[in-house]
């Protein structure tokens, strides 16, 4: 196969799995395992093996167990959400589940939709007795606080981001996501989002990677299940993404999944775009997609220096403790420092070094025009 087929032999895959539509494609055991290896950055990979198995196509063993170790990683997600939900009703914290933790029970299996990580939303009063609850009843090592949650970790390597608010480093949308909470129902104990509000933060979730670094098929996928199979106000999402500033991109984004999952082949360049940007990097873009965006309006020279001497706002996003004390900027500035200089750290800053030199302005060009586009 061809990338291009390849690409559409994914695509029927990831559709077949979602909407129980056959698949057509030809495909030998080499393209199967090209079209896993696929899979595997968008991170659907049980989603398309489930779709192979469905239509006849040769699976191997390895395959099989990779489906079942998402099963596995399903039910603990499960077990998790169960056991935080409880301790944090005994505690009385409002809580409202995010991303994944929502969006994969509109998946045909919960399994299809597995994430690394359990994300909630907490008020950000509660935050301190949110994280001494986790600690003290479940034994969750309190990790990092940044700008917008603290990362937990339980015994059993699960992940919770706890976040106190649902910033994406823009202060338009930020205004927006900052009314959360008169956008959430509550149902018995559990509190939710409005499916409105819910799709309109997938999208602000989705717009932030696909602006910084990009963004794979995964996300497209949540917001076609959002809009299809919740009941929902579309004017109402309309009004929050016009007031945010993501009108055009919404739009796209909707003609976008239409293209992927009803056969829609109206030529349309900007969604040619669009795809080709989701394939071309994973699940969470690429590093030379990032380097290219945030080149932006500045020169190789100009990047580099704002990467070793950042402005305070971003400084803040990293340690949200210098917002109140201001005055320890050179003290973290030479803490970050210190960071750059660990062996990881080091080859990975080199790496991006390498790929802001190599990069000219007529990709950052590109880059700018097709996001403009998009209004982001």
């Amino acid at each position: 196969m061809t990338q291009k087929q390849l690409q559409s032999f994914f695509l029927e895959l990831i559709r077949s799995a979602v909407c129980g539509e056959p698949v057509s494609a030809a495909a030998d055991e080499t393209d199967v395992r090209a079209v896993c290896a696929l899979a595997r950055r968008q991170d659907v990979l049980s989603m398309a093996v489930a779709a192979l198995k469905e239509n006849g196509y040769p699976v191997s063993d390895a395959l099989t167990r990779r489906q079942y170790t998402a099963v596995w990683r399903s039910e603990q997600m499960t077990h998790e959400l169960t056991r935080i939900g409880e301790t944090l009703r005994q505690a009385d914290i409002p809580f409202v589940p995010l991303k994944g933790a929502v969006v994969r029970d509109l998946y045909p299996q919960t399994w299809m939709r597995v994430s690394a990580d359990i994300d909630l939303l907490v008020h950000e009063e509660d935050l301190p007795r949110a994280t001494e609850a986790l600690a003290k009843e479940l034994s969750y090592q309190v990790g990092h606080k940044s700008h917008h949650d603290v990362t937990l970790t339980a015994p059993s390597g699960q992940t919770l981001e706890l976040h106190y608010n649902l910033h994406v480093e823009s202060e338009r949308l930020d205004a927006v996501l900052d009314t959360v909470w008169t956008h959430t129902v509550t149902e018995g104990s559990a509190v939710r989002l409005t499916p409105e509000f819910q799709i309109f933060y997938g999208l602000a979730h989705l717009a932030y990677h696909f602006s910084h670094a990009g963004s794979g098929v995964r996300p497209f996928v949540d917001l076609w299940l959002l809009r299809t199979k919740t009941d929902y106000d579309e004017a109402a999402v309309r009004a929050l993404c016009d007031e945010s500033g993501l009108d055009r991109f919404y739009d796209a984004s909707c003609r976008l999944t239409r293209r992927w999952f009803t056969g829609d082949d109206t030529p349309d360049d900007l969604l040619d775009e669009m795809q080709e940007y989701c394939f071309s990097g994973g699940i969470f873009g690429t590093q030379k997609q990032a380097v290219t965006a945030a080149r932006r309006g500045k020169g190789k020279r100009q990047y580099l220096l704002r990467r070793v001497f950042m402005p305070r706002d971003s400084m803040e996003k990293l340690y949200p403790q210098l917002k109140e004390h201001p005055y320890r900027l050179p003290y973290y500035e030479v803490k970050r420092w210190g960071k750059l200089l660990r062996p990881e750290t080091r080859a990975h800053f080199r790496q991006e070094a390498k790929l802001n030199q190599n990069t000219d302005a007529a990709a950052v060009e590109r880059t700018h025009r097709f996001l403009s586009r998009l209004g982001l």
